[in-house]
């Protein structure tokens, strides 16, 4: 089976990510002109704030997938003899990672040429990055509704009292809230 060490280290690598966070919002509102007009930027500046809010959004997708992958690990150490449960784990594991690769794709890929996603002077033209953002927020809604009712199946499935059952997806289902 899949060892503590491995949910360990995503623990670590979502922690890191959200120093580098914190480390680049201080550096934006430094160097990058954060909180002015983006009329008021410098085009050098806006360069700079383009680099670090692409890197950011990349990176803030991969945080999500990361703790999403763990919660299915910890699904997937729970149901060691059950291979239907498991088959859909690989499956939502699958969306799941596939999703922010794809929409990560979408933003840097996003202008023709590539450089003119973070160099504001280029000539060229560039996607709705609105399109994506939204297809960013249905994959996070679907992949949340996923990981929410993976587990109530579990419950439901399992030979505890109704009772017990009715609690325990009620616990579950206050994520909604």
């Amino acid at each position: 089976g899949l060892s503590l060490g491995t949910q360990a280290v995503i623990l670590c690598e979502q922690t890191l990510y959200l120093y580098w966070c914190v480390l680049t919002s201080i550096d934006a509102l430094n160097h990058a002109g954060l909180g002015v007009h983006i009329a008021d930027l410098a085009l050098s500046t806006l360069n700079q704030y383009q680099k670090l809010y692409l890197s950011a959004i990349c990176l803030f997708m991969s945080s999500f997938c990361l703790a999403k992958v763990a919660q299915l690990l910890f699904l997937y150490r729970l149901t060691a003899n059950q291979s239907r449960f498991r088959a859909s784990i690989y499956f939502v594991a699958c969306v799941i990672i596939i999703g922010p690769i794809t929409t990560s794709s979408c933003l840097v890929f996003a202008c023709r040429p590539i450089s003119k996603s973070w160099n504001a002077a280029e000539n060229g033209q560039c996607l709705n990055c609105g399109a994506v953002y939204v297809a960013i927020a249905v994959l996070n809604i679907i992949s949340d509704l996923t990981l929410t009712m993976l587990p109530v199946s579990l419950v439901i499935s399992s030979q505890l009292a109704s009772a017990y059952k009715v609690r325990i997806i009620a616990m579950m289902l206050v994520f909604f809230i």
